[in-house]
């Protein structure tokens, strides 16, 4: 029983390298599109092509959402820290407003601001 009771603890390096890995899709998506704009020509980026203009319109609006996630995961952990979502009650009020937090930074930034 007590054994039960007892939270676990985690090292500060142990946190930090699994949230890197719970946001690595995010972090590599927003360094490939930095990559791509720094590297492409800004004629490819920008053009009276069509095509062109969905592209750049792609990569704008994967940047702003992989940005919003990012953003929604930090104010996420600063204002809470730990939410079981393995409740045999269900959603409780916090996970609800965690989730809630959640798709409106990243709908507000999609959006673009």
């Amino acid at each position: 029983m007590a054994e039960q009771n007892q939270k676990e603890t985690y090292t500060l390096k142990e946190n930090i390298t699994w949230n890197l890995k719970r946001l690595g899709f995010e972090l590599f998506a927003i360094f490939t599109i930095f990559s791509l704009i720094f590297f492409v020509p800004s004629d490819f980026l920008t053009s009276g092509n069509p095509k062109l203009g969905i592209i750049s319109l792609f990569i704008s609006k994967f940047l702003f959402v992989s940005a919003g996630a990012l953003h929604a995961h930090l104010i996420r952990k600063l204002f809470f820290p730990y939410i079981n979502f393995d409740n045999e009650k269900g959603l409780t009020s916090n996970a609800v407003l965690v989730i809630a937090i959640y798709v409106m930074i990243i709908f507000a930034w999609s959006r673009g601001g």
